[in-house]
C-alpha cells in the first residue's frame, strides 16, 4: 500500500491482514527499518541493504497463501528505490491526482 500519512491507511491494513492479505505494515519507518534490519541481518556499517532486506522480508512476511504485502507512506518511498531524499519530485503525486489518499497494489507470484 502507498498511502500519504493520516488518511486512515493502517485501518485498512488491518482490514488486510486480517483477510490474509499479507502482512502490510510500515518496514521503512524510521524504528521498523532498523528494528527489523537488524533482527534480518540486513545492516551493513550501520546503514541498510535495501535489496536484501527487501529480500528478507518476502520470504519471512509472505503469507501461505502467497501475498507479501507492505506499506509506504510517501516521504518512505526514496529509501525504497534509493533515491536522492533531496529530489521530491519521485514522490509526488501527478496534479491530477489530488484526491488520492492512498493505493492497494496487489501482486501475484507466477
Amino acid at each position: 500500500m502507498f498511502a500519504l500519512p493520516r488518511t486512515g491507511s493502517e485501518y485498512l491494513c488491518a482490514q488486510l491482514r486480517r483477510m490474509g492479505a499479507g502482512v502490510p505494515i510500515e518496514y521503512f519507518h524510521q524504528y521498523s527499518k532498523k528494528l527489523m534490519g537488524t533482527r534480518l541481518n540486513c545492516l551493513k556499517a550501520g546503514a541498510l541493504d535495501v535489496p536484501r532486506y527487501i529480500a528478507e522480508l518476502e520470504a519471512r512476511r509472505t503469507t501461505p497463501n502467497g501475498v507479501f504485502g507492505m506499506k509506504l507512506i510517501t516521504r518512505q518511498l526514496p529509501a525504497t528505490v534509493g533515491t536522492d531524499p533531496v529530489d521530491r519530485k519521485s514522490t509526488r503525486l501527478n496534479s491530477s491526482h489530488l484526491g488520492i489518499s492512498y493505493a492497494v497494489f496487489c501482486l501475484k507470484k507466477k
